[in-house]
């Protein structure tokens, strides 16, 4: 009796997790044709989550520690244990901090990082994490001006800056500066200081016009007036808030409340 019940209380426990195996992928399929964009909770720093059309995964910085890998349970099925595109913005131990679990965590098609250098302990740590990515057959490719990431079914990212050898740069000079676009939406991640976004909007002031901007909370006016964005979204632990903000009446979130995320048809954008 013991062992027929341990075989019933197996096979029950068995239809439980293909249920909601197969749950998950009608609602993962359901959501093919939009791009879903998730700004996380990881404290004091940066992690956002990109579900392309096609069903291809981005994460963009990870957050000052293992924070993000609690938040990407929340946004990725147990079962998927793959990214196909990790970006690192910046050098910087709040964007790359937590960015060492995931590569050994999770199997990592590419890595997107600049060619900055920093001798904080947690980059040097998100190094030997990229280090061993390659060897595991992880792509690396290093960010420049120009650049294009196609995450299929017209969704693609646009590298703006660094626009030079960045290698002898700052961490927050030599920054990723980037836009996701799908159909007539598109996303905007600042990053660096007032002088890089200012450079930027004298460099491509027709080409930042964005829905929503993943704002740093000290964005100059001039960045943020090209920009003209619908929504910012701010990293939980900004000491400054951009006055451009109000200014422009610009819906602004913090992720000090909870993770934020924004669904693009491809003609509109919404918050979930």
């Amino acid at each position: 009796m013991r062992a027929s019940a341990k075989i019933l209380g197996f096979v029950i426990l068995l239809l439980l997790v293909s249920t909601t195996v197969v749950w998950y992928a009608a609602f993962a399929e359901d959501h093919r044709g939009t791009l879903m964009v998730s700004f996380l909770d990881v404290g004091q720093g940066d992690a956002i989550f990109v579900q392309a059309p096609s069903g291809r995964n981005v994460l963009i910085d990870g957050g000052p520690d293992d924070s993000v890998l609690r938040q990407l349970g929340g946004v990725m099925p147990f079962y998927d244990r793959s990214i196909d595109v990790v970006i690192a913005t910046a050098q910087e131990p709040q964007k790359v901090g937590g960015l060492s679990s995931v590569l050994s965590r999770y199997r990592v098609a590419a890595i997107v990082r600049s060619a900055a250098q920093s001798s904080a302990p947690q980059v040097q740590s998100f190094d030997g994490a990229v280090a061993a990515a390659e060897q595991n057959g992880a792509r690396l490719m290093v960010a420049q001006r120009g650049q294009v990431i196609d995450l299929g079914d017209g969704a693609y990212i646009q590298i703006f800056l660094p626009d030079r050898d960045a290698s002898q740069m700052a961490p927050a000079d030599g920054c990723i500066m980037l836009k996701l676009v799908f159909g007539k939406t598109s996303f905007l991640f600042a990053c660096g200081s007032n002088g890089i976004e200012n450079y930027l909007a004298t460099l491509d002031a027709t080409k930042l016009k964005t829905d929503v901007l993943s704002a740093t909370g000290d964005d100059p006016e001039l960045f943020v007036g090209f920009a003209s964005p619908e929504f910012a979204v701010m990293p939980c632990g900004t000491v400054a808030t951009s006055s451009a903000f109000t200014k422009l009446q610009i819906k602004t979130f913090d992720t000090c409340d909870r993770a934020f995320t924004f669904v693009s048809d491809g003609q509109t954008i919404s918050l979930r």
